[in-house]
């Protein structure tokens, strides 16, 4: 979040006139799983989870949450909310699911973010997500009562 305020600080306060609109997205997008994994590891270490959480592949997992789907009643999407978003998870699914670096998840096309980096330092000086953010992620959202 400190680098999307700062990216609208330099914007807003820059001496000359921004793009008409901007993606404000990271510039340096990582797989899912070299996030994912250390997250996994973050919240049981901080004993949020009794065990480290199997990571297991999208479709296999949209293949479980659908199943779920069944005859569920409103106990149901409250115990389990990806539910709710069911229609959602269904097209990200059916798209290709390779690692093209054309391409965001779900196969849309990727956001370009030069004109985002061109106006703003905070942008172009962005690193890519690491395990230690992933664990300052659970550390901070923890020590918020989330996870309560």
């Amino acid at each position: 979040m400190q680098a999307v305020s700062q990216t609208i600080l330099n914007v807003a306060f820059a001496p000359d006139a921004p793009p008409i609109a901007l993606n404000i997205v990271h510039p340096r997008p990582v797989a899912w799983s070299a996030v994912m994994r250390p997250l996994s590891d973050a919240l049981h270490q901080h004993k949020v989870t009794p065990d480290i959480l199997p990571l297991v592949a999208f479709k296999e997992w949209f293949a479980m949450l659908e199943s779920s789907a069944t005859g569920a009643d409103e106990h149901d999407m409250g115990r389990i909310p990806a539910l709710k978003l069911l229609e959602f998870f269904r097209r990200l699914s059916a798209a290709p699911m390779d690692a093209e670096s054309s391409r965001e998840l779900g196969g849309y096309a990727a956001f370009a973010t030069v004109k985002s980096q061109a106006a703003s330092s905070a942008m172009r000086g962005l690193a890519r997500p690491s395990a230690v953010d992933a664990r300052r992620w659970i550390k901070y959202w923890n020590a918020m009562g989330l996870f309560a």
